[in-house]
């Protein structure tokens, strides 16, 4: 069953860049980012930021709370770079076909 965010009143998207101080407290820091119900994916990163999720909340100011009370109270956490997505264009699996090149 896949259900559309926006049918559940989810109406933001957004992709937040972590930064960790310390490359030891990365898992620690996943970890706590688990506990944040609204991230649904987290990836480890190259370049500047460490770790970047994806989330969903009802809107801006619910956004602003996961932001500034979850996610930047987390220990080691030192700087945040947040996209918000206007809408999303096209979302696909991987296909098996491509194996074949």
């Amino acid at each position: 069953l896949v259900v559309a965010p926006k049918s559940l009143g989810f109406d933001v998207c957004a992709f937040i860049n972590i930064k960790v101080a310390d490359i030891k407290r990365q898992q620690d820091t996943v970890d706590q980012l688990k506990l944040i119900p609204e991230i649904v994916e987290c990836h480890y990163m190259t370049g500047s930021f460490n770790l970047m999720a994806k989330l969903y909340c009802l809107d801006n100011e619910h956004l602003m709370r996961t932001i500034f009370d979850n996610i930047l109270r987390i220990p080691g956490v030192t700087k945040t770079q947040t996209y918000i997505s206007l809408n999303e264009a096209f979302s696909r699996e991987p296909h098996i076909g491509y194996l074949d090149r």
